[in-house]
């Protein structure tokens, strides 16, 4: 048997500006900012080759369609000429459907694992191309696979994958943690297909794009991100009042993350007990949890 595994790590969207004109779905995806976060997702594959592919995908040890990882696997495979049975295991350490990433990331850690399992030497743009296309396609993201190849807090000033997309980041000072919180799930896909919804999107990224450019601070995105949340017409008037509540004791700002009902605020470390107070207040601690900035972008571990 083959055995490798990989790591993606899970990514928070602040706001969005989709661009899903393109047919091509490498091409399309979105202009967004958001930092990438340690919890991500592990992704261990136990192959071999075999005569027709017969693959099981688990999430957290249980069999799961995992639409978004079958669709980066299929055209992994079939760019190899190779068919193959076993398992792929994706340990998720954030919440699903929450925005958190989770999909991307396991897209991501799949094909690098076979990549390494089958040394079929894909380049880091092969890659993120193909998890990105499985994203799109299967609807359940549009910007970030991208961002969780590179690592950071990223801006993504065109949309698509590499070599089309294209970055910058915000650099930061002094170690940040980011305090989350989930209170449920959005299917993702639902709101892709709604056609008002992306049109409001549009206009609104467009301006949260505008601002974090002229400002592009971690303060900067965190206010240009909330405005976005606030405005969306996704939440309703008690989660953004939570929203605004949390953000006003944080020192850096609160925003809700893309797109999911979750809540995120950056950190410095002296202010995570008092601010994990807050939280508690309006969340079960068992949905409130703490992470890092992913500074390394996905990779393989073993």
């Amino acid at each position: 048997m083959k055995k490798a595994s990989a790591f993606a790590p899970g990514h928070i969207s602040g706001f969005f500006l989709a661009q899903d004109e393109c047919g091509d779905p490498v091409k399309r995806g979105s202009k967004n900012c958001g930092p990438c976060i340690e919890s991500g997702v592990v992704t261990s594959v136990e192959i071999e080759v075999s005569s027709s592919t017969d693959l099981d995908i688990l999430i957290d040890g249980k069999g799961n369609l995992a639409e978004t990882t079958q669709a980066a696997v299929k055209e992994t495979l079939e760019l190899a000429g190779k068919s193959v049975s076993g398992e792929i295991r994706h340990s998720v350490q954030a919440p699903i459907g929450a925005g958190f990433g989770m999909s991307g990331a396991g897209a991501i850690g799949a094909v690098l694992a076979l990549s390494e399992a089958l040394n079929l030497n894909l380049t880091r743009d092969e890659i993120g191309s193909i998890a990105h296309r499985a994203e799109v396609v299967s609807k359940t993201g549009l910007g970030d696979v991208s961002p969780q190849m590179l690592g950071g807090i990223v801006i993504g000033l065109k949309p698509g994958a590499l070599p089309y997309w294209d970055w910058e980041k915000i650099t930061v000072e002094g170690e940040l943690k980011i305090l989350c919180a989930s209170a449920g799930s959005l299917k993702t896909s639902d709101f892709l297909g709604d056609q008002d919804f992306m049109e409001r999107s549009k206009v609104l990224g467009e301006a949260a794009m505008e601002g974090l450019l002229s400002d592009r601070t971690i303060e900067g995105f965190m206010k240009v991100s909330r405005d976005f949340a606030l405005n969306l017409r996704v939440f309703n008037e008690n989660f953004k009042q939570i929203l605004e509540e949390i953000s006003s004791e944080s020192p850096l700002g609160a925003s809700a993350v893309m797109l999911g009902k979750a809540i995120f605020a950056p950190l410095p470390s002296s202010e995570v007990e008092h601010m994990r107070r807050v939280f508690l207040e309006y969340f079960d601690s068992k949905s409130v949890f703490l992470t890092s900035i992913d500074f390394e972008g996905a990779r393989i571990l073993s």
